[in-house]
């Protein structure tokens, strides 16, 4: 709203430079008077477009703005899956992989750098199964797509490339959008003011911490605690334990 506010004034200015050029060059008192008036009109109708634009803008920044203050807040944890996929039952990158029963093997070069897979939307599907299908709970609004995005591209730069699980919290919005889902048009309701609380991908490196029993450095170990510790853990991890 400022920028256009300066601009009209800037406006102004030039054309009043250019109104006092005219009248100083004018050559009868007719034509500085036809001057005065042409120049009048344009500047009410200047100022009529400039006042119209103001409005307009304040308008659409109003549409715009997002209340974050009112409706039931939400948490949702799930597999991150665009609505384009979703809406024609396969993964685009490959038609075997059915969404709503494997969004964990989505890739996530067809999440997040495709773009008709990322101006469609995502939605985020259950972690567990119901039946043979994951449930699909929310669609996220545009900033929860771009968190998203920029969710999934860290992780790609970190070496994953499959299935992006996510946590989010958001408002519950009114604004519902239609798509198919397992062929079957279904209607949702998006989740605004969203904020990403956690992601991590389906391959991401897994511990390899292993368990070594211990005792304590004054006990002295007995045949039944090497049987006991055989069961537990190996050979060679007894030996250790045993003699160092």
């Amino acid at each position: 709203v400022v920028a256009v506010v300066v601009a009209v004034v800037i406006g102004v200015v030039v054309v009043v430079v250019i109104h006092s050029n005219l009248l100083h060059h004018c050559l009868s008192y007719e034509e500085c008077t036809l001057t005065k008036f042409y120049f009048g009109l344009s500047l009410k109708m200047m100022w009529i477009k400039s006042l119209t634009t103001v409005v307009l803008t304040v308008m659409l920044q109003g549409s715009n703005s997002q209340d974050c203050t009112t409706g039931d807040t939400i948490t949702v944890e799930g597999w991150a899956a665009d609505v384009y996929c979703i809406d024609r039952g396969t993964a685009l990158d490959n038609f075997r992989l059915n969404m709503m029963e494997q969004p964990e093997g989505h890739t996530l070069h067809c999440l997040v750098e495709v773009d008709k897979c990322i101006n469609s939307g995502f939605a985020i599907l259950g972690l567990k199964k119901v039946g043979k299908y994951r449930p699909l709970s929310y669609v996220l609004d545009d900033k929860g797509t771009k968190l998203l995005v920029a969710a999934g591209l860290s992780k790609m730069k970190q070496g994953r490339k499959i299935g992006l699980k996510v946590k989010v919290t958001g408002i519950k919005s009114t604004k519902t959008t239609t798509f198919k889902v397992n062929g079957v048009e279904a209607t949702y309701n998006y989740l605004t003011c969203v904020q990403l609380i956690s992601h991590e991908t389906n391959d991401e490196p897994a511990s390899t911490t292993t368990a070594v029993p211990t005792k304590p450095v004054s006990t002295v170990w007995t045949t039944q605690d090497l049987k006991a510790s055989t069961v537990a853990g190996s050979a060679s991890d007894c030996y250790i334990a045993l003699f160092g």
